[in-house]
């Protein structure tokens, strides 16, 4: 699975590979319901989704890329309780009023694979 990095623009490109590829964590986009604030990790089936639903959802400036979750990443998703929705297409969500775009730390075991870009 391939899980949405993403950064406000408190971290740049370099902390990313400092910080969070060296300490083995990583920002990933979630969403939540209004009704309800458990994370939902979102994933996609390849790199070009993430980056073309990173493109139409996130705001101009983000630093943005793709994570391989591997099954220790989805381990740790599953065991803090959050949801992971996969996606085959980069459908917008960022208009809904039902929903926030935010993002979770994930941790890891070992460096993560990590790949990023700048909108």
């Amino acid at each position: 699975m391939i899980a949405i990095l993403c950064s406000d623009g408190a971290m740049k490109l370099s902390d990313i590979y400092t910080e969070c590829h060296q300490k083995k964590w990583v920002p990933v986009l979630v969403y939540r319901k209004k009704d309800d604030l458990t994370p939902i990790v979102i994933t996609c089936n390849s790199e070009d989704t993430a980056r073309r639903f990173a493109q139409r959802n996130m705001q101009k400036g983000w630093l943005l890329g793709a994570v391989y979750l591997g099954d220790e990443g989805v381990a740790y998703i599953k065991s803090k309780g959050w949801g992971i929705e996969e996606i085959n297409y980069p459908r917008k969500m960022n208009e809904r009023q039902d929903i926030e775009l935010s993002y979770e730390v994930v941790d890891f075991i070992t460096n993560p694979a990590v790949y990023t870009a700048k909108l």
